[in-house]
């Protein structure tokens, strides 16, 4: 008899391996795929802007990207002792503007060059409410804890979404014809919104993802959200907060990824990789005993062997730091 319901994902026609370049952007979900894969030993940029929350802002910041433009001059603001900017996260702020607006420019630049070879872009939306900014009528990123009467907060509907993330998502493909999306609903609950509204908001961004698979043959949808709300559906897999799935959850999720878009070798340097991983965490009781050393040198030849498809230098590197010669 079946408990739960298990969410058998098909396996993508799109292959992602340590050869691939990504990036991920959206809310703190693309954070966590994106850790997992640096730790994991791909090749990626995780959230180059910081979080970001709603699909309109997203849009705009790969379009800043494309075309290389600048922030508006009227985003600029100056609180709590630094600069910060609406369009981008708090965690991205300057001690002048100028440092600021150069730290854009940087990361821009930098995105644009990867964006030319990039071989996955992984979009997470996290909310379909977007905060306007009155006066300018620009949905913004962080309202950067400024009063509330700046803002007009609204739902978007799936028209007001569909069109621009569909042209932005077109732009990169004119620029870069191998480029794989994929786009998945963030299942971090927004329960200020209230958990009635929270489930609009939800909706809406899945109504959007479907309606952008269908028009974008180069765009495919993971089902985060479905796993954590339908398969895993339980609180034990969330954090104390009850909004935010925990590290168990995230590793589910994380599995479900990888055996959706790695092939069968990528899988089994992973495999190997996370062996790796635990025999360095490994805490010795005496460094220099004979047991120790022979341990190392094992660690070292599988290092050594990994390393011919994934890199392993710096691991190799500190393994060759305890070692005695």
């Amino acid at each position: 008899m079946e408990l739960k319901t298990t969410l058998h994902i098909k396996e993508s026609r799109h292959k992602l391996s340590h050869s691939s370049s990504v990036i991920t952007l959206g809310s703190c979900f693309s954070e966590v795929i994106g850790e997992q894969l640096r730790n994991n030993k791909f090749t990626v940029s995780a959230n180059p802007f910081g979080t970001l929350f709603n699909p309109l802002s997203i849009a705009y910041l790969l379009n800043c990207c494309v075309n290389k433009t600048p922030l508006p001059e009227h985003s600029y603001i100056q609180t709590r002792g630094a600069w910060f900017n609406y369009y981008l996260h708090s965690s991205l702020y300057g001690n002048s503007r100028q440092e600021l607006e150069e730290k854009f420019i940087h990361i821009t630049h930098d995105i644009h060059t990867r964006l030319l070879s990039c071989d996955f872009l992984i979009l997470t939306l996290g909310t379909a409410y977007v905060y306007e900014l009155n006066g300018h009528h620009h949905t913004v990123s962080n309202c950067h804890k400024q009063p509330s009467a700046l803002f007009t907060k609204r739902l978007l509907s799936p028209e007001e979404i569909i069109e621009p993330v569909k042209q932005s998502l077109q732009s990169l493909q004119d620029i870069n014809p191998g480029l794989k999306v994929i786009i998945t609903v963030s299942p971090v609950r927004h329960t200020k919104d209230s958990i009635p509204l929270n489930s609009v908001s939800k909706a809406t961004l899945r109504i959007v993802c479907h309606q952008l698979v269908s028009l974008l043959p180069f765009v495919e949808y993971f089902p985060s959200f479905e796993i954590l709300m339908d398969d895993l559906r339980d609180y034990r897999f969330y954090k104390e907060d009850m909004i935010h799935p925990n590290s168990l959850a995230e590793k589910y999720i994380w599995d479900k990824f990888i055996h959706c878009y790695c092939p069968a070798e990528t899988l089994e340097l992973l495999n190997q990789w996370q062996h790796i991983k635990k025999s360095l965490s490994h805490k010795p009781f005496n460094t220099l005993s004979e047991e120790h050393q022979k341990f190392l040198r094992k660690l070292l030849e599988q290092l050594s062997y990994l390393n011919q498809h994934i890199s392993c230098q710096e691991e190799i590197t500190l393994v060759k730091s305890q070692l005695q010669i």
